[in-house]
């Protein structure tokens, strides 16, 4: 067994580049090999400066098999941060352990076994509660130290909708434990004021996380606020999908064929037949805080059920965030949280001799049969679902031999003839065997791909590879370059994909990603081909728009300002364009055209009358002015390459101007031999370039960038003013007890 998807093609072979270069002690903050250069470290989906996969990059490499133990360690994790947590509201050990298992292992955690980023962020959300409850419940305000610091993990896991929907529960739990303390009767302003430190503390210690995030997300296909059509439609809870509360299988969305609306990764909220049976145990006759439990597990549904869910327009028009991001479906996660908390809530009363009164137990019963019964007629008279019946049958006996044991165990121990012991034991047994029965063969595990599939490159990644040099297709097992494969020119690769189908979803989406499939989305990465393309969400807006508008309009000039050789056509055949037609990594033109305004910039480089190997666009004013007429040398040769530095030497007879095909982006420097570093230039909309005189010289490319620099400075002040603040406070304490 092992995971597939975007855990393959788009985590793994990040997590594979950044630990090579932490093991050599070098910073991953800049990938060469895809999106003509990328900025990895602002990406927060890259995991950077994840803790946990920097300990794992130190102590052995990042094959598909280390991933996918990384990911089985965090769920983990999810299980035992999660017993922690529901130690406050139960006794029991057996209680916490349904919970744990509950939260492992629900519809959304099999649904999304793919979405590594998502699941190692989940796993945060119940140690930020458990810090933030014991300092609630003690009054410590030094408790705002552990609980930033587990925020701070949240930041750096990577998934920032998951890490803003997790900030919003401690938030609605801090409003709540205002106004129900239990020492006071008045409202307490402590819950928020320790939420508030703790949030700050947090935000702090991932400032070298946030602030180059930030400042990417301005340059972004994703920044400001998406249109309500597109985040509410692109992936949404349908009202179908909530029969997979009872039923797992209903749309076919665990173990298929799948036959529901949208991706099949969203398609459950399953949390569990034991959920299901005690649920009345957990609500009638509860406290507040159980029904604040209960109100929370029914907006997270109405979240995920996007437009279909009335409150969600509410959240995306006035709390800040939600606009920001795609498919509210992954709310639901937030669902199977508060389920797994009320499902030990009931198994507490039922451990302390509170049984449902006859006639509740049995009105319950019939409400959750008819409601099977309504399924099952739905799913009989509709022809589509002939196809998921065979599993909808199968889920329904299993349901009711799973409740049926479930209720004999309950009517067993009422009766005293069953021990507590037995009776949790037996429980336990019923929660692993319902987990593994309905997510082992789920479809979204990827029981079809093994690890080592991850590895092979596919039949078309190797066929690119016989055109080029024979020292470019040996493997070396590192992203480092050599110098002989410097040396062969450092040619991308470009996937074509005909007519753009996101057009009308531009800047969001560049193109269909679809068209990476045959190459593994990001995978060339481990047999380092530079690509045009990528696979990930979060894109330079210039580059979006270069490769669709300018492509569109003169495809042959943007294969060659993209610095391609070879072009993957839609047939599977690899051509490989002439020398005429090729512009190298780095070169030199003899004239700059300054352009004021960039939207203008595309037109300007699609003008015919351009020729881009004489002549380059810029975007402010320069003292160089080149010269219309230079029929001398021009010569620029690369000869280092890594993903933070480029050196390169320069021969002309003229001034000219240096242009590299690697993305510009801010925080790349350059210097002309032992001359004044200065920033480097937008060159032709979204690459860049500097001036160089005539003659021999020596060009280095340096990235710096500032944003993660002042990150760095802001995470590492934090980090020892708290250190300072918590030895004081040590101090003070053993001079009041002496």
């Amino acid at each position: 067994m092992a995971v597939m998807w975007d855990t393959a093609d788009c985590y793994f072979p990040s997590l594979w580049f950044n630990g090579h270069f932490w093991k050599s002690g070098i910073l991953p903050l800049w990938n060469p090999f895809i999106f003509n250069g990328y900025p990895i470290f602002a990406d927060p989906q890259s995991q950077t400066f994840y803790p946990l996969n920097i300990i794992i990059s130190f102590l052995t490499s990042f094959s598909a098999k280390v991933v996918y133990m990384q990911l089985v360690f965090h769920y983990l994790l999810s299980g035992i941060f999660m017993y922690m947590y529901a130690g406050f509201y139960l006794k029991n050990t057996a209680g916490r352990l349904v919970a744990s298992l509950i939260y492992m292992f629900n519809g959304f955690m099999v649904n999304q076994f793919q979405h590594l980023t998502m699941i190692n962020s989940i796993v945060w959300l119940p140690l930020i509660l458990f810090f933030l409850e014991r300092g609630w419940r003690e009054r410590k305000t030094l408790f705002f130290i552990p609980a930033g610091i587990s925020i701070a993990f949240l930041i750096f896991a990577g998934h920032p909708q998951t890490m803003l929907y997790i900030l919003y529960i401690p938030a609605f739990f801090s409003v709540f434990k205002c106004f129900s303390n239990d020492d006071e009767k008045h409202f307490s302003f402590f819950p928020l004021k320790l939420l508030i430190l703790s949030m700050a503390f947090g935000v702090l210690l991932g400032a070298v996380q946030l602030i180059p995030s930030y400042e990417f997300s301005q340059l972004s296909n994703r920044s400001g606020a998406l249109p309500y059509e597109l985040v509410a439609y692109s992936g949404q809870l349908s009202p179908a999908n909530l029969a997979t509360l009872l039923l797992p299988d209903y749309l076919g969305g665990v173990s298929g064929p799948y036959i529901g609306n949208g991706d099949i990764a969203h398609s459950s909220i399953y949390c569990g037949i034991i959920f299901l049976a005690v649920l009345p145990y957990s609500l009638i006759k509860g406290r507040r805080e159980t029904y604040f439990l209960g109100v929370m597990a029914l907006m997270a549904v109405l979240i995920s059920m996007g437009d279909y869910g009335f409150i969600f327009r509410i959240f995306y028009y006035f709390f800040p965030g939600f606009d920001l991001f795609r498919s509210p479906v992954h709310f639901r996660f937030i669902f199977a949280f508060f389920a797994a908390i009320l499902t030990g809530i009931g198994l507490e009363r039922i451990s302390k001799g509170e049984f449902l009164p006859k006639g509740v137990k049995y009105g319950y019963l019939f409400i959750v049969y008819s409601l099977l019964l309504v399924l099952i007629l739905i799913a009989v008279n509709k022809p589509i679902m002939n196809k998921v019946l065979p599993n909808i049958i199968k889920d329904f006996l299993l349901f009711s031999v799973l409740f049926f044991i479930f209720n004999l165990g309950l009517f067993l121990l009422k009766d005293r003839k069953l021990s507590k012991n037995l009776f949790y034991i037996s429980l336990l047994l019923l929660a692993f065997f319902d987990f593994y029965i309905h997510g082992s063969g789920a479809s979204t595990i990827g029981a079809k791909m093994l690890h080592n599939d991850w590895e092979k490159e596919s039949s078309i990644v190797s066929a690119i590879r016989e055109k080029m040099e024979p020292l470019r297709a040996e493997k070396t097992g590192t992203p480092l370059l050599s110098h002989e494969e410097v040396k062969d020119g450092l040619f991308r690769v470009y996937v074509e994909d005909g007519i753009n189908q996101h057009m009308q979803f531009l800047p969001y989406f560049p193109y269909s990603y679809l068209k990476l499939a045959a190459i593994g989305f990001n995978r060339p990465i481990l047999k380092r081909i530079f690509m045009v393309d990528g696979y990930n969400p979060m894109l330079l807006k210039r580059y979006v728009l270069f490769n669709s508008n300018f492509r569109d309009k003169d495809y042959k000039k943007f294969l060659m300002l993209s610095n391609v050789k070879y072009v993957l056509k839609s047939d599977g055949t690899i051509y490989v364009l002439p020398d005429s037609e090729l512009l190298p990594r780095a070169y030199l033109v003899k004239s700059a055209i300054y352009v004021k305004t960039p939207d203008s910039i595309i037109d300007k480089l699609s003008d015919p009358s351009l020729d881009v190997r004489e002549k380059a666009i810029v975007e402010k004013p320069l003292e160089f002015k080149g010269v219309d007429v230079c029929s001398g040398k021009r010569e620029a040769e690369v000869v280092e390459y890594s993903p933070d530095i480029i050196k390169l030497t320069t021969e002309s007879d003229c001034p000219s101007l240096l242009v590299i095909s690697d993305t510009y982006y801010p925080g790349w420097n350059v210097k002309v031999d032992s001359g004044i570093k200065t920033d480097a230039l937008k060159v032709n909309y979204c690459f860049m370039g500097t001036p160089v005189p005539s003659g021999k010289h020596n060009v280095f490319f340096e990235f710096n960038p500032k944003s993660f620099k002042m990150g760095l400075t802001v995470s590492v002040l934090s980090f020892v003013s708290v250190i300072i603040i918590f030895l004081i406070r040590i101090r003070k304490q053993k001079h009041k007890i002496i």
